[in-house]
Formats: structure tokens, C-alpha cells, sequence
């Protein structure tokens, strides 16, 4: 027993729960002992058993501030779903032991499947984040049931092995198997895709960055996007689009920093066939997706024929400029019948130009329609072209003082 500084007698409690404790001297208070009661009993209610209770709801309310790479429970999660992050993890960070196959449903269960053929997954993506990033050098199959998938599927960061993403008619262009669109990142693991239909509106279907090698086999991209890119492939040594069928898109393929080839691939209502650009190499067999513009090629990007010579070095040859010093010229890839030129000249002025007075540079293959050029240091570029007798037209904006170094540059088609 205990007194304040006013003598008043204080009862002493325990430090946790704040239970009464009447001395040996003292009298027990019934009311006391039943508060005590009252309080324990509602704490034991808030608590679990060591063994044979169900922990599966408990919700951590608060966390200890430590730095940590491993799964560590978030406020308000069950303890049922934190185990399921560390089971994931441990997963992940354990390499394949063997090849692999999953499957997956529209009729599946992300929760309740485990990717077998009598307990598919529902989605994709379930179905890859069930997977290490360590892949063992062994192969993941994903069989995908014919359905619609409103998902982007998102492979990334695979190492080590193989994935192929493929419909159960996977060697035919069909329509059995829908995709929102697909994404390829940081993979250092081969991907194949076969035999599935992407539908995206609003962006690329297939993008592929940062990767090993993939190939995309009877893939068909069916979504209206004339604004957008079908297959767009950057910084990968290796890509290869084979009999798939690509439609209304504003390029069918593009290569930034990228090689590969589109082999017997086909499809309409495009801008472009192929977009060239950067350090990037693309060659063209058999058949490609029709457009309005062909294929285009810039930088140091280059195109290879099936049936024509590339030509690397960058010629001058035949050409010739009355009013300025050239360096530099074309590129010609393919040939007579179906040639890629790609002009890439600079001209330092000798003497002053006039605005609004057309000036030629002749000695071009010629193109089968007018081409427009871009040129720089002018403040408008739509009066720069190549015409159908291989002639450079330029008529600048505004005057142009001698020593000025001018910079042209398009590229075309041409059967000349």
C-alpha cells in the first residue's frame, strides 16, 4: 500500500495491465477482483495461443523502423498475406530445378490455382510472377486457353533460361487468344510469343527493351491505332518477327539500337513498314506489312534486302552541287527492282542563297514519288525533296550566307 503526497492511500497495479494488487493486510475487494476480470479477459480476447490458434487474421497495427531487403509486413496486413510474401520471395530467389509448364485460364483462379492443367491461373501475369527471376537455364512453357486477357503483361528482369508465352493454336495466326499488350524488359532469358492476338489502342502492342533474344511467331496485332506503334524493339541484339501480321499502325516494327529481321510477315493499313534508327540493323524476308510509306531508315541505322547488296559505305558518286562543297552522300541497300536509299550529305555554301529560290543538287537515285527531306538550320523544311529525275530540290526560307553548312537528309524508295 501506498500514499500520495496528500497521504490519500493509492492501491498498487501491475505495470501492463494495470490490475489492482491489495496488499496481504488488506481487505479484497469484490468489485476489484471482478475489474480485474473484466480487463483480463478482454486482453485475451486480442491474443492468440502459441500453437493451435488461428493467427490467419491478425493485422499488424504498427512496425519497427528497420532497413531490410527482405519481405517485412506492411501496416494493416494480415499475417496470412506477409507469409504469402515470403513464400513468394523464397520462390523467387530459388532457381528452376527443372523445366516447367503452367497454364492458364480465363475460367482460372489466381488465389486458389497453382498453374497445373486442372487448377489453371486466370491471369498471366499471376502466372510469370510465380516464377524466379533465376530461371536455372531451364524452359517455362505458359499455355494459354483461348480467351480474352485485359491485362498488360509485363515480362521482366529473367535470366538464365527460356519463357514462351503460347496459345494452344500457336503455330497459325487465329483469334482465340486476346492480349491488352506486352511488354519485354531487362530480360537476359530467351522469350518466345506465339500464336496470340494483341488489341491495345493506346500504345505500343509489343514493346521490348534491354533484352537477349526474342522471337514473336504468328503473333497478330489487331487493334485499330493508326497513331501507334505495333512491335517497337530497343537495345536488343536480337529480334525476330516471323509470319505475324501487323495492321493500322503507324509503324509496323521499329528498331532503335535494336537488330533483326521481319521475316514473311504481313498486314495493312499501315504508315510505315519499319522504322530504322540508331546503331540497329533490320533485314527484311520475303513478305512485310504493306503501308503508305515503306520502310524508313536514319542514323546509323541500316536495312538488308533479301534479295539486294547492302551497301554500307556512303557514296557521292554521280552527284553534283554548283553552289556549295559536299561531304558526304547516299546509301543504297536492295537492288534495281526494290532499293532503300537513305541520304545523309552535308554542304558548306560557296556562295549566298536567295530566299524562295530553288536550288538543285542532281546525280540521286531517282524516287518513284516526290520525297520530302529535312534540312537544318532553316526555319521551314517542307520546300526540301527529292524529285522523280534523282534531283535534290531546296528552296530556303530566308537567305543563306556563304560558309553556312547545311545538313540534308531522307529516305526513299526507288526502283531506279
Amino acid at each position: 500500500m501506498g500514499t500520495n503526497k496528500d497521504g490519500e492511500y493509492i492501491m498498487q497495479t501491475t505495470p501492463n495491465l494495470e490490475l489492482k494488487k491489495p496488499e496481504a493486510n488488506e481487505y479484497i475487494n469484490i468489485s476489484d477482483f471482478n475489474d480485474n476480470a473484466d480487463i483480463i479477459d478482454e486482453a485475451m480476447n486480442t491474443k492468440v495461443t502459441t500453437s493451435g490458434g488461428d493467427i490467419s487474421e491478425t493485422v499488424v497495427e504498427t512496425l519497427e523502423p528497420i532497413e531490410t531487403k527482405f519481405p517485412i509486413p506492411a501496416a494493416g496486413e494480415t499475417i496470412k498475406r506477409f507469409l504469402g510474401k515470403i513464400l513468394a520471395f523464397l520462390k523467387n530467389i530459388k532457381p528452376l530445378e527443372a523445366d516447367v509448364t503452367y497454364y492458364v485460364s480465363s475460367a482460372g483462379d489466381d488465389t486458389a490455382g497453382d498453374g497445373s492443367s486442372a487448377a489453371p491461373y486466370k491471369t498471366i501475369q499471376r502466372t510469370l510472377d510465380s516464377l524466379p527471376k533465376d530461371l536455372g537455364g531451364y524452359n517455362v512453357l505458359i499455355i494459354i486457353a483461348n480467351g480474352t486477357y485485359a491485362e498488360e503483361v509485363r515480362i521482366q528482369g529473367y535470366t538464365n533460361g527460356r519463357i514462351e508465352l503460347r496459345s494452344n493454336n500457336y503455330e497459325a495466326i487465329s483469334s482465340d487468344v486476346n492480349i491488352t499488350n506486352i511488354i519485354v524488359a531487362k530480360c537476359l532469358a530467351n522469350i518466345q510469343i506465339s500464336g496470340v492476338n494483341i488489341t491495345t489502342t493506346s500504345k505500343s502492342a509489343i514493346n521490348i527493351s534491354i533484352a537477349f533474344r526474342v522471337v514473336l511467331s504468328f503473333v497478330q496485332i489487331i487493334g485499330t491505332a493508326i497513331d501507334q506503334i505495333g512491335i517497337e524493339c530497343g537495345a536488343i541484339p536480337m529480334v525476330q518477327v516471323y509470319r505475324c501480321a501487323i495492321s493500322n499502325r503507324h509503324t509496323a516494327v521499329t528498331f532503335t539500337d535494336a537488330s533483326g529481321y521481319i521475316n514473311n510477315t504481313t498486314g495493312t493499313n499501315n504508315t510505315y513498314t519499319s522504322n530504322v534508327r540508331g546503331v540497329s540493323t533490320a533485314h527484311i524476308v520475303g513478305t512485310t506489312p504493306t503501308s503508305t510509306n515503306g520502310n524508313v531508315q536514319g542514323s546509323s541505322g541500316m536495312i538488308v534486302q533479301e534479295n539486294g547488296t547492302q551497301i554500307t559505305n556512303i557514296t557521292n558518286a554521280g552527284l553534283s552541287c554548283t553552289w556549295g562543297t559536299m561531304l558526304a552522300g547516299y546509301n543504297r541497300h536492295g537492288n534495281s527492282s526494290a532499293a532503300m536509299v537513305t541520304v545523309q550529305i552535308r554542304i558548306t555554301t560557296t556562295t549566298a542563297l536567295t530566299g524562295g529560290t530553288e536550288y538543285a543538287i542532281s546525280g540521286f537515285p531517282a524516287s518513284l514519288i516526290d520525297v520530302a527531306c529535312t534540312v537544318s538550320n532553316q526555319s521551314n523544311t517542307d520546300n526540301c525533296y527529292i524529285n522523280t529525275t534523282g534531283q535534290l530540290r531546296f528552296r530556303p526560307y530566308g537567305n543563306v550566307a556563304s560558309g553556312v553548312v547545311l545538313a540534308f537528309n531522307c529516305t526513299y524508295l526507288t526502283n531506279s
